[in-house]
């Protein structure tokens, strides 16, 4: 085998469904180039994520072959596997014949080639009518005969010798024309030291799931096949992965469809629970190295609920089982009772010894709780929050505004009422008509005393003496009214 210098060295080589190395989500498969029609590897995820990864198509001497499961069928018809393998077909069904297989797969036809990829994708093609999943290329399945089959790739390999008439020679693992990934494939002694180690370790203090999964394409003798097995993980996560999950010592590339969850139920013991199930279905198994079995879904839900009911009954102590179920004969089948002894030849009475009584401890009062009064105890050291602390600053400073206004508004409002009360109000004055102006310039004119209005005398009567503005003094005497010249 080579060292790993030189495996480091290798040229990493690509297969159909291995996962992308490149975006790690997508699985690679074949694609065309549009312009010149080569074709090349590429990832599923090109028009999803828009992947870019693109690797040449390996043109490296290989076997195609055609490969049957007795427990492939679809109507009646079977399911086969017509792929290629750069690696010993010995190697190759170690591989594929993974615990997701009812059968280990038959060799119906099989021929070494110098351009495997190529001969077996021309293969496809001609039966692309017949593919089992026409809208994946995940899986080399096709529902068809053995002789169509064959037929398709003996013309595909026709095509082959075409292209070079002397075979290849016959690939070896140990060869260093093998690729990395061929490398990396264990062989059958390897995965059977796995199955045999992990076979030892049969882990009775895992809880886990008992699960029965189903699949459309698995039938044997027009009967459908389910898988019982037990896990760790969820059963879901468990039905993915028996159709993709890659690791160094299994691989499942031998599942032509993904698995349905059928049914499940949780045990505290689940490799002990799973191995009871199987015991009791024994009559139905179809191969004694795989879970599969030959019954109706409702006798192995029968068989997993009375399991159920059976570790249920273990777990409470076997003194308090007063039927005779099952579960308590076998105990006493675990446990026999001793054989008893022989009875003793019969004693003299002995005397009568004192009764010693026993200081009886006398029996604690019952505690009665009497209510409590709670004291709200403030915490020790509080301090208020920024919200706390503006808001009492925006009330101080209100108080602080509102309290000198209140006392500036009563006092004006005191001083206003004040003097109203004890003074009477003045009469208005009366308003002086305004004279009007002539056109032209302005002329002053004298003021003239305020006289008294006469109201005009009535006809017939006596028109009274004029009367002055400032009455005569009281000390003057009346002028001479005769017309004298000088007065008296």
């Amino acid at each position: 085998m080579p060292s790993d210098s030189q495996i480091a060295t290798k040229r990493r080589w690509y297969r159909e469904d291995d996962r992308c190395p490149n975006c790690m989500s997508g699985r690679i498969t074949f694609r065309r180039n549009q312009q010149d029609g080569r074709v090349f590897f590429g990832c599923s995820n090109y028009y999803r994520s828009a992947c870019k990864f693109n690797a040449d198509i390996p043109e490296r001497p290989g076997y195609v072959y055609v490969l049957a499961n007795p427990g492939y069928h679809q109507n009646g018809v079977p399911i086969l596997k017509i792929g290629y393998t750069t690696n010993t077909m010995v190697a190759s069904l170690a591989q594929i014949n993974s615990t997701g297989v009812p059968f280990e797969f038959q060799v119906k036809y099989q021929e070494i080639v110098w351009k495997a990829w190529a001969t077996m994708h021309q293969a496809h093609k001609s039966l692309h009518t017949k593919r089992l999943n026409p809208d994946s290329d995940e899986r080399d399945f096709f529902v068809c005969t053995i002789e169509e089959a064959i037929a398709a790739v003996k013309t595909a390999v026709q095509g082959d010798i075409s292209y070079r008439a002397e075979r290849p020679p016959v690939p070896d693992k140990d060869d260093d024309d093998v690729d990395s990934e061929a490398l990396q494939e264990p062989d059958a002694a390897e995965q059977e030291a796995a199955r045999k180690a992990w076979s030892e370790n049969t882990r009775t203090d895992t809880p886990g799931y008992v699960y029965v999964l189903t699949n459309e394409v698995y039938h044997y003798q027009n009967a459908p096949l389910l898988k019982i097995g037990y896990t760790g993980w969820e059963p879901q996560n468990r039905a993915d992965a028996l159709y993709h999950w890659e690791h160094k010592s299994r691989n499942y590339r031998g599942v032509p469809q993904r698995f349905n969850v059928a049914f499940f139920a949780r045990f505290e013991h689940a490799f002990d629970a799973e191995q009871r199930v199987h015991e009791l279905l024994k009559a139905s198994r179809v191969n004694h190295r795989r879970e599969f079995f030959s019954c109706t879904l409702e006798e192995a839900k029968l068989a997993i609920q009375a399991e159920r009911d059976r570790e249920v009954l273990q777990d409470i102590p076997a003194k308090i089982i007063l039927d005779s179920s099952p579960v308590q004969v076998e105990k006493q089948e675990l446990a026999p009772r001793p054989a008893p002894a022989p009875a003793p030849a019969p004693a003299p009475a002995p005397a009568p010894a004192p009764i010693i009584v026993a200081p009886v401890r006398p029996e604690r009062p019952p505690l009665v709780l009497s209510p409590t009064t709670s004291h709200h105890v403030s915490p020790k050291h509080w301090r208020p929050t920024r919200r706390q602390v503006i808001a009492g600053l925006i009330l101080a400073g209100f108080v602080s505004a509102v309290v000198p206004g209140y006392h500036f508004l009563s006092n004006w409002l005191s001083s206003l009422q004040t003097p109203a009360a004890t003074q009477a109000p003045a009469p208005a004055p009366a308003p002086h008509p305004k004279p009007k102006k002539a056109h032209g310039h302005p002329k002053k004119k004298k003021k003239k005393h305020k006289t008294a209005k006469v109201t005009p005398p009535a006809e017939g009567t006596p028109e009274p003496p004029p009367q002055y503005e400032t009455p005569q003094p009281a000390d003057i005497a009346p002028s001479n009214q005769a017309g004298d010249a000088t007065p008296g």
